[in-house]
């Protein structure tokens, strides 16, 4: 399934130029560094991702500038209803009491 992009073609928001610029950068840098992956191009791949990292960087300075921008933790908190998180009962390690003892009786 194929995640949604933000980017200047995105018709529902309005930011800022600089950050319309970051993002489109960002989805080019990420092909490039899919294709070059690919063919094996190591260091052209380090050079793309270390250009991407310093681009997400000047965007979250961006968004930490910008009052009514909450992190994300917070809102998804606010969103979810105060119940312990589904991944915590089948976490449970296999060597727990109830298979200590083998293979269940017939």
């Amino acid at each position: 399934p194929a995640t949604p992009r933000l980017s200047a073609s995105t018709p529902a928001l309005s930011l800022p130029a600089p950050v319309v610029q970051y993002l489109d950068e960002n989805d080019l840098l990420v092909e490039a560094i899919k294709q070059n992956q690919n063919l094996g191009r190591l260091h052209e791949c380090v050079q793309y991702q270390l250009q991407l990292q310093q681009n997400l960087v000047h965007l979250a300075m961006h968004a930490d500038e910008q009052p009514g921008i909450q992190p994300l933790r917070v809102a998804a908190q606010q969103q979810q209803p105060a119940e312990a998180p589904t991944g915590q009962q089948a976490s449970h390690a296999p060597d727990s009491d109830a298979t200590a003892g083998g293979p269940p009786p017939r």
